[in-house]
């Protein structure tokens, strides 16, 4: 029902009903301006995001392994979590990086802080407790934010973050210790570590990738009134 109910905001009510962020246009018009669209030579894009989730779970599952009490369970990924994680994977790209990263350049006119408030606001909302080892979460979260958003600028496109952001999510928990495993603090660290590692690892795979992903005939995904962001300062470092 929240896949559905998402699809109509992005098919329906945006583009036709608040015309926003770029004016009431029609479906396929605002879905590619919002950067949902297939690009030319998309399986680079698709091998893009399959490439940078490997680096993420690799690192995640590098870290299980240290502890010791990691054990591979086939259970955890499941048809329900692997239908489930389309849901994220499409929508908190297409609203995050797409719609409200797009509605942000338009207010502020800068793509440093555009992207900064959108990557807070993606923060914001997976905060799920108030301790220590939650905000670290919330930290890792953010870190994240900031590699999809540097790879939908760098694709010119959601595609490849789209990508990322399933296989990410869908095998999150089988490369992991299972939840109800206690662990010291140092090997919560080191989990983080080796995740942020890998996080850096991937975007300077996809700031390597980009001139062969790149099409010139699309116009840069992020782009202000003043200055196009092709143009602009890096906002994400890589």
């Amino acid at each position: 029902m929240n896949f559905l109910i998402a699809a109509f905001f992005a098919m329906v009510v945006f583009p036709k009903l608040l015309g926003s962020p770029i004016g009431k246009v029609d479906t396929g018009t605002f879905l590619k301006k919002m950067g949902l669209y297939l690009p030319k030579h998309s399986w680079r894009h698709v091998l893009t995001g399959v490439i940078f989730s490997l680096c993420t779970l690799s690192g995640m599952l590098v870290a299980a392994l240290l502890t010791g009490k990691y054990e591979p369970n086939l259970s955890a990924i499941s048809l329900e979590h692997l239908i489930f994680s389309l849901n994220p994977a499409i929508w908190e790209e297409f609203f995050f990086r797409g719609v409200l990263m797009i509605l942000l350049l338009n207010k502020t006119k800068s793509f440093r802080t555009a992207a900064l408030i959108q990557i807070l606001l993606f923060g914001v909302m997976h905060i799920k407790g108030a301790g220590l080892w939650e905000a670290i979460d919330v930290l890792a979260v953010l870190i994240l934010g900031a590699a999809f958003t540097y790879t939908a600028w760098k694709t010119r496109s959601l595609v490849a973050g789209i990508v990322f952001h399933y296989i990410h999510d869908a095998l999150l928990f089988f490369v992991q210790v299972p939840g109800d495993t206690a662990l010291s603090n140092m090997q919560n660290a080191v989990f983080y570590i080796f995740l942020v590692l890998m996080i850096a690892v991937g975007t300077l795979i996809v700031k390597s990738l980009s001139r062969w992903l790149e099409t010139p005939s699309d116009p840069p995904l992020y782009q202000t009134t003043q200055q196009p962001l092709a143009e602009s300062p890096r906002a994400i470092p890589a």
